[in-house]
């Protein structure tokens, strides 16, 4: 086996180790707020820090990886450390939220069970089976140099598409979708209304947040759903 072969592995290797983290991260945080048992709560938590510690250990392997030359396409591996660091700040959120209610008189035990949830990373599409794939003449293709790097004068930008990768460099800013580079949020508990989201650091007026994910259904599916929620209250 030759040593790019033998890099490659290396590489497959990590990537499917952080893409199972991630999906057990979910599993667990899920846990965590669909729970109103205390004991419980502190069990899942503490699952969610052991989890995170161990997706830590992974950030170092990719970093040297993506510094290294012998390694063209990066673009997998610049992803999987974004859903790290992703997971990451999620955590704390999680452990923040943890030290506030421990001095809140009503605290999360207390309060009534939200509708349970299923967290999911991308839109899921009911009736479509497999996404289109756009030729080179059908995308909205800059013409950005290096140095700009897509910023704000970008054709893309300023019309609110995004930069396909396989057509732009590695430093593109417009591709936040794609990368999950999303703003800082608070998951939190309202009085009678589930679970909400806030910001947790300062934004500027029509700065991306988040990707907003669910079910891509059509029009009738939508008309059907509609009448029985109306009709269960």
């Amino acid at each position: 086996m030759g040593a790019s072969q033998k890099l490659q592995g290396k590489i497959d290797r990590v990537l499917k180790k952080v893409q199972e983290g991630v999906d057990v991260f979910d599993s667990i945080w899920n846990k965590v707020y669909d729970t109103d048992n205390a004991n419980q709560k502190e069990k899942f938590e503490a699952d969610l820090e052991k989890e995170i510690k161990k997706q830590q250990r992974y950030i170092d392997q990719i970093k040297t990886l993506i510094q290294s030359n012998e390694i063209k396409d990066k673009k997998a591996l610049m992803h999987a450390e974004k859903q790290i660091e992703r997971e990451m700040e999620r955590f704390k959120i999680c452990a923040k939220e943890t030290k506030a209610n421990a001095f809140s008189k009503e605290g999360l035990g207390q309060q009534p069970k939200t509708a349970q949830f299923l967290c999911i990373r991308r839109n899921e599409f009911v009736e479509r089976r497999r996404s289109k794939r756009l030729k080179k003449d059908e995308m909205a293709v800059c013409e950005c140099t290096f140095e700009s790097a897509c910023g704000e004068r970008c054709l893309n930008a300023l019309t609110n598409t995004e930069c396909t990768p396989e057509y732009c460099n590695e430093h593109c800013m417009n591709q936040k979708f794609q990368k999950c580079e999303y703003a800082k949020t608070l998951v939190f508990k309202t009085e009678g209304r589930g679970l909400g989201l806030r910001a947790d650091q300062n934004l500027k007026a029509g700065e991306f947040i988040v990707e907003f994910c669910g079910e891509v259904i059509p029009s009738k599916m939508a008309k059907e759903r509609s009448k029985i929620y109306k009709d269960s209250g």
